[in-house]
């Protein structure tokens, strides 16, 4: 007995290296279908922790703001000091800022936000980090942010022009380069961001007071609850020395403001790994089952000879063991350089610095569950069911040649077609003996079809979606002034240029809502006054209706505005304060998320109101500080240039511009905002179709492998080895047809989750579904060219098959 054992034990061990060296493809098979799991599952893994544990270390260690609050007039260093003496307060620095313009090559002229700092020797919040150059910046010189480089297209020791907001021109040289994590980054707002001293503004505009505080709070500086009874403790000593607060901005404490545009990429890409390891356990489990089918008279041979069940599945576990750790030497390293571009990619995206790439022991058990255990249990059922069988069924049986063409509905429906040739009939036949396993290939197949046509949509419903949100705003051009002034006189100016179209004056203000208990939002809002039937603005409305011109104090808010006040419906009403009026509206209306300019592009809560109630409530009758411009003839050169000519038409009259919006610029920031999703999506959707190809090629391998026989007697009665590789492409291109209508069918739903899901993380409602009949016929002509490809392995070890080895086959 115990020799038998050791020989049990020997021809397990000889085994398990003959069946990983003996049929190499389907090791290689099994080997990258268990590779592309821990691949997606480590390098997506990976990619989260270095990116969130870089950009949260970064982000707190520049010790940003709890709140900055913003005044209409100046306040001195004495009040900055009696706010930092407050127990609430831990740190406290006024700062200053000034919005000008740098002119970019010779016709072309960006927001450039010029940042005032207290003591550049001593920043206790909002910390700066010098990059190059000067440090801090001296007299009439600016520091640049970063990520504005290429947006002024300047460097250091360059001559920058700057104009004013009172329309005259300054020179002011780059001195060096510094890196601010707590700013927007560039490409998300358009505007570029400069540092300089007091010294300096006071030689620029003559001011050497502040308007801005910034203050970190005592006590719970992560609960933003605290912090808003904090502000408002703040607000009230401001207003009793006689400021009056503008704006008071709350962000999330800890938080980039950014990293809601991480976490959804992240998010969205965790998803298509699930599916990604889905899609792997079925490719594991139809090999694992068509190899215990193929090898059944071995199992007897094993047990004829004293193997038992149990020792019988431990020896295809330990297969599948070997199988994995292959895997795992394959995908590991893959997977540290995938996430490690990844990092850097997103991380330069966001406009920070990966300095730490440790990953924790979790990530490596993570992976190893991924390719060892994983594939084991999937493994687990099909192993524990064909060792059962007993030595007598196994030598009745023949392995997998057994399984003839059925006599069932389908079956006899293929007996009766008539008209197709012969080698067709055959595929087909051939195709429906294994209904598990075409199923499961199918299936398999049918998925990664439907995720590579739902990232095909997702992509095309973020366009769209951001194209509706730039479609606001139909205007060619927006100009913001200095300060409010009469319609009638602007468009007296307007009227002199003959490319204008149409104009449109706007009027918008910064407001708060009072509620019911006194007190004040803890962000601003932005009240826009406007024709309720302007050509120049396009509405998504979610519930309710858009503004009727007999609208008296009606207005509609975005969802932005409900996230900050959730509590209001349609129907109620809210008194809302600007500057030292308040004013009682209802609300009417919903409406989605819209770019306003001048760098706010996303949540920016807003209250659409008819510009004569607005007006009155401002007191500002017939004034407005908004100026739409639509051209006869736009395009991006004339845009720009039309866009100086009319400038300088108004500054002759005395209405100085601030700044002045493209249409077209709008449209780039929100595509730079959502280019990462894009590129990273579409990245996604290539590993689908991999995982798909593995499964079709697997399956025909399989096909091949059990009729080697069959593929004999073929060839004795004259078959060709051309015949037979039809017959195997054949094969394969039905398969990827049937998985293709499968697909297309679950795609339509999945799309549509897809859609929801990342809708509502980054925008607070859903993405615009767009269902691209693009996506089925690309999916198609892939699936085509896939099942090919798939079939050229098979089809020429099948074609090439000795007839005395397929005969002799078991």
């Amino acid at each position: 007995m115990k020799l038998n054992i050791e020989i049990v034990k020997d021809l397990q061990t000889r085994k398990i290296l003959r069946d990983l060296w003996g049929n190499k493809a389907r090791t290689v098979l099994v080997v990258l279908t268990i590779a592309i799991g821990v691949y997606s599952v480590g390098s997506i893994s990976r990619a989260w922790v270095i990116l969130s544990t870089n950009l949260t270390d970064n982000y707190l260690a520049a010790a940003p703001a709890s709140a900055t609050i913003s005044t209409a007039g100046p306040f001195d260093n004495s009040f900055v000091e009696s706010v930092r003496r407050m127990p609430e307060i831990a740190k406290a620095e006024g700062r200053n800022g000034l919005i000008v313009r740098v002119k970019v090559g010779s016709d072309r002229w960006h927001l450039l936000r010029l940042i005032v700092r207290a003591d550049y020797d001593d920043l206790s919040l909002d910390k700066i980090q010098t990059q190059a150059g000067s440090w801090p910046p001296p007299r009439q010189s600016l520091l640049l942010e970063r990520s504005s480089q290429d947006l002024v297209q300047l460097g250091i020791g360059d001559t920058a022009t700057i104009r004013l907001p009172d329309g005259n021109f300054h020179e002011i040289q780059v001195a060096g380069i510094v890196h601010d994590l707590t700013q927007t980054p560039t490409d998300f707002t358009y505007i570029g961001y400069g540092y300089i001293t007091k010294r300096t503004l006071s030689q620029l505009t003559g001011a050497s007071n502040y308007n801005n505080l910034d203050i970190i709070v005592a006590n719970q500086p992560l609960n933003k609850r605290h912090i808003q009874d904090v502000v408002e403790l703040v607000v009230n000593k401001m207003e009793a020395n006689g400021l009056v607060v503008t704006n008071k901005d709350i962000p999330n404490p800890g938080v980039h403001q950014l990293n809601d545009i991480i976490q959804s990429v992240l998010q969205l890409l965790v998803i298509l790994t699930l599916m990604a390891v889905f899609l792997g356990i079925f490719l594991e489990i139809n090999i694992v089952s068509a190899l215990l089918a193929q090898q059944v008279q071995q199992i007897g041979a094993i047990k004829a000879i004293g193997g038992r069940s149990g020792g019988i599945a431990a020896m295809y576990l330990k297969t599948i063991v070997i199988f994995g750790i292959l895997a795992l030497v394959i995908a590991v390293p893959l997977s540290m350089i995938v996430s490690w571009l990844t990092a850097v990619f997103v991380a330069n995206f966001i406009n920070f610095d990966i300095t730490n790439y440790d990953i924790p022991p979790q990530i490596y058990a993570l992976e190893i569950a991924t390719g060892v255990l994983l594939p084991c249990l999937a493994a687990l059922y099909p192993i524990l069911n064909g060792t059962r069988i007993t030595v007598r069924e196994a030598i009745q049986q023949s392995g997998i040649q057994t399984v003839q063409f059925g006599t069932g509905g389908f079956e006899e429906l293929l007996n009766k077609m008539r008209g197709l040739p012969p080698i067709v009939l055959y595929a087909f036949r051939n195709i429906f003996r294994r209904k598990v396993r075409l199923a499961l290939a199918t299936l398999t197949l049918s998925i990664a079809g439907a995720v590579f046509i739902s990232v095909i949509s997702v992509r095309n419903s973020l366009i769209v979606t951001i194209d509706e949100i730039a479609n606001y705003w139909q205007e060619d051009v927006m100009l913001a002034f200095y300060r409010p002034h009469r319609l009638s006189k602007i468009e007296q100016v307007a009227a002199n240029f003959s490319n204008v179209s149409a104009i449109e004056g706007r009027l918008i203000y910064d407001g708060f809502r009072i509620r019911a208990d006194g007190r004040e939002s803890t962000q601003q809002i932005k009240l826009f006054g406007l024709d309720p039937n302007s050509r120049f603005i396009q509405p998504t409305l979610l519930e309710g209706r858009w503004l009727q011109p007999d609208d008296q104090n009606n207005i509609v808010v975005n969802v932005d505005f409900l996230e900050l006040e959730p509590d209001i419906k349609i129907g109620d009403e809210v008194t809302l304060r600007t500057e030292q009026r308040e004013t009682v509206w209802q609300v009417v209306g919903i409406a989605t998320s819209q770019v306003i300019g001048g760098g706010e592009l996303l949540k920016a809560p807003i209250a659409y109101a008819n510009y004569p109630q607005l007006a009155e409530a401002v007191g500002q009758i017939g004034m407005v500080n908004r100026l739409l411009v639509a051209y006869q003839q736009p395009d991006a050169v004339s845009d720009k240039a039309m866009v100086n000519m009319l400038e300088n038409g108004l500054q002759q009259a005395n209405m100085r511009v601030v700044f002045s919006l493209l249409n077209s610029d709008v449209r780039q920031s929100l595509r730079n905002a959502f280019a990462i999703i894009i590129n990273l999506v579409q990245l996604m959707s290539f590993l689908f179709a991999i995982v798909g190809g593995l499964g079709l090629m697997s399956m025909m391998s399989l096909n091949v492998l059990e009729r080697t026989q069959e593929i004999g007697i073929i060839r004795v009665v004259g078959g060709i080895g051309k015949v037979i590789t039809q017959i195997v492409i054949i094969e394969s291109i039905v398969v990827g047809l049937l998985s293709w209508l499968v697909g297309s069918l679950l795609a339509y739903p999945v799309s549509k989750l897809m859609s929801i899901a990342l809708g509502n993380t980054m925008l607070n409602v859903p993405l615009t579904h767009v269902f691209p009949l693009r996506g089925l016929v690309l999916w198609l002509l892939f699936i085509l060219v896939l099942a090919v490809l798939a079939s050229v392995i098979p089809a020429r070890s099948a074609s090439r098959l000795v007839i005395r080895e397929t005969l002799s086959y078991e």
